[in-house]
């Protein structure tokens, strides 16, 4: 019954029958001192008592043996699970190798550097998995120790087994490893390769709209002029975020070189090359900018002064009309002030005679004597 619920309750249930049968066992001994007939009765006991305890042993050994099967089961089982989950991460790196079996030409940088990863992500798996496995199989090669010669021979044979496939796993891997070396360093060459020179492209059609902008001069119009500052520094600011971009890529790619369990100096070297003709082409585009600004003061400074000159004109021209016009007035200056003076007076006496209702003939008169305008009767 004890066997039927579980492994422990049976060595539960066998420990206390021993116990029960070492008891019983001291109890007939003492008993057995006795005279007359009890101890004629305690002595058919002691066969009953040695068979209950060669049947006891005998149940115990059985339930050791089938623990011990249990336990070896166990072991091989997970022992097998970790070493196939090895195995497979090993085909999953193998799988992520075959894109890089084509010919290069075939697969765009960014393709190659996202096959790149994805092989760096199944190594990175399958190391952990190798990694794993080998732990376990060490500590259950300690566990089998403990069982009894036979099943620990046989488990032992069959971890040594799996041992084995373990360790072809794991060299199979350091060859994946030190080929995923020189992959990426042939993937990261031409990936910053590939963006330098996009950059040095977009630089020299930088360089291009400004020297055009340069050889137009200033003598153009307003328009004109503004396409084609705007133009250069369109295609000045596209080659400064290519050159940015690309700046940040190159130190990237640095970071994780240093970083890397194992330096890569080669790759150091292509990137410090790299970073250098970068700063190269930052110089070209520096001394664009500041062509492109000093052709934009020329042309305002030029405007300015062109405007300037068209008013300057303008109003000489306004100067001379005006002279003109007035030529008569300075050469007659007198009779001209006379007649300002004459013209006030008329009328000063056409709003005098309005005001009294007077006639002409009586302001004259009031004015007169004798036939002549008198001056104080007049003022």
């Amino acid at each position: 019954d004890a066997a039927a619920k579980g492994p422990k309750a049976a060595e539960h249930a066998a420990a206390e029958a021993q116990v029960a049968l070492k008891t019983l066992s001291r109890l007939i001994e003492t008993q057995a001192r006795a005279q007359g007939a009890a101890k004629d009765e305690i002595a058919k006991l002691q066969p009953l008592v040695k068979q209950a305890q060669e049947t006891l042993e005998s149940t115990v050994a059985t339930m050791k043996e089938k623990s011990e099967r249990l336990t070896v089961n166990s072991i091989l089982q997970e022992s097998e699970a970790r070493v196939k989950d090895s195995e497979d991460n090993l085909t999953r790196v193998v799988e992520a190798e075959a894109i890089f079996m084509k010919d290069p030409s075939e697969q765009t940088v960014d393709e190659a550097s996202s096959a790149l990863c994805g092989l760096e992500s199944a190594l990175h798996a399958a190391h952990s998995a190798v990694g794993g496995a080998k732990t376990f199989l060490a500590m259950k090669r300690l566990a089998v120790k403990r069982l009894c010669e036979r099943s620990a021979k046989s488990t032992g044979e069959q971890l040594s087994q799996m041992q084995v496939r373990l360790d072809a796993v794991t060299k199979r891997l350091g060859e994946a490893k030190k080929c995923m070396a020189e992959r990426k360093l042939a993937t990261v060459k031409r990936e910053v390769s590939e963006k330098v020179v996009q950059v040095e492209q977009q630089v020299e059609a930088a360089a291009e709209a400004t020297k055009a902008l340069i050889d137009g001069g200033t003598d153009v119009g307003p328009e004109e002029m503004k396409k084609a500052c705007e133009k250069a520094g369109s295609t000045q600011q596209e080659a400064q975020s290519a050159i940015t971009a690309t700046r940040n890529l190159l130190l990237s790619r640095q970071k994780d070189a240093k970083t890397a369990s194992t330096v890569d100096h080669s790759m150091l070297g292509e990137i410090t090359k790299m970073l250098d003709r970068l700063t190269k082409i930052q110089a070209d585009l520096d001394k664009q900018k500041s062509q492109l600004t000093n052709q934009e003061h020329k042309f305002v400074a030029q405007r300015l002064l062109k405007d300037a000159a068209q008013m300057v004109d303008d109003l000489e021209k306004k100067l001379e009309a005006t002279t003109t016009a007035a030529a008569p007035l300075a050469s007659e200056k007198e009779d001209f002030t006379a007649g300002v003076f004459l013209s006030q007076a008329t009328e000063a006496l056409k709003a005098h005679m309005q005001k009294e209702s007077k006639a002409g003939k009586d302001v004259v008169g009031a004015v007169s004597e004798g036939g002549a305008v008198k001056q104080d009767k007049f003022v």
